[in-house]
């Protein structure tokens, strides 16, 4: 079923020629009154562009590493748009987690762009705890979409989840077991499956949803103890 979504333009359409997502804002279709910064676009135009902030995560840690601090500042406002963007289309469960990662990639921009000292571990951590939070909201997205019969979107948002649960390990320094990487493989041949048209099944779509809550919930006990 294809679904017309509203999205605001601002900061995430600046570095992306077109985005969409859910919308829990406004009704479907819906525009809003007096915003030239809204526009109306097809939900199969977001999914293309699920793995764009894990680009912009790599990126950001590549210019860092290199001694481009700006460079990497600029990727790092990039993130932060597009956590703003996840909490503005969230759930109760994501927001805040969304919003914190947010305001910490802010705050490391604006480091950077000072030439204040900024550690490697402090980029690591704030883009691990980004990518996670990301993880999360695409799982809700996932779970949404099939409570609501639609596999497809079920499936591109638990291969975005995986995505960034992998990218938020990478950052963290950790490595998954053999058998969370078969898992994630199995979840991505999913999600390349329904682009090109294959069905998949609800139980299996269930079983994925289920070993990435499991694996969500390991990685966010790591990370807070990490922090502690």
């Amino acid at each position: 079923m294809r679904r017309t979504l509203v999205l605001t333009a601002i900061g995430l359409l600046a570095a992306s020629p077109a985005m969409a997502g859910h919308d829990t804002m406004k009704k479907k279709g819906e525009k809003p009154a007096a915003s030239p910064g809204w526009v109306i676009v097809e939900e199969d135009y977001f999914y293309p562009l699920r793995f764009e902030a894990d680009e912009v995560f790599h990126d950001a840690q590549m210019h860092f590493r290199r001694g481009e601090e700006k460079a990497a500042a600029n990727e790092i406002t990039r993130a932060a748009s597009w956590l703003n963007f996840a909490a503005s289309h969230g759930y109760p469960e994501t927001q805040k987690d969304l919003k914190a990662a947010a305001t910490e990639l802010t705050s490391l921009a604006k480091d950077l762009r000072a030439g204040n000292l900024v550690a490697a571990s402090r980029i690591d951590s704030v883009l691990a705890r980004s990518a996670h939070a990301l993880a999360t909201w695409h799982y809700f997205m996932a779970q949404q979409s099939l409570a609501k019969d639609e596999m497809t979107f079920a499936a591109q948002d638990l291969q975005a989840a995986s995505v960034y649960l992998q990218s938020a390990a990478k950052s963290a320094h950790l490595e998954y077991g053999a058998g969370a990487v078969a898992m994630f493989e199995d979840v991505d041949r999913d999600g390349r499956a329904v682009d090109e048209g294959v069905t998949i099944e609800p139980n299996r779509v269930q079983s994925h949803l289920d070993a990435i809550k499991a694996e969500l919930n390991k990685l966010s006990a790591t990370l807070k103890k990490d922090a502690a």
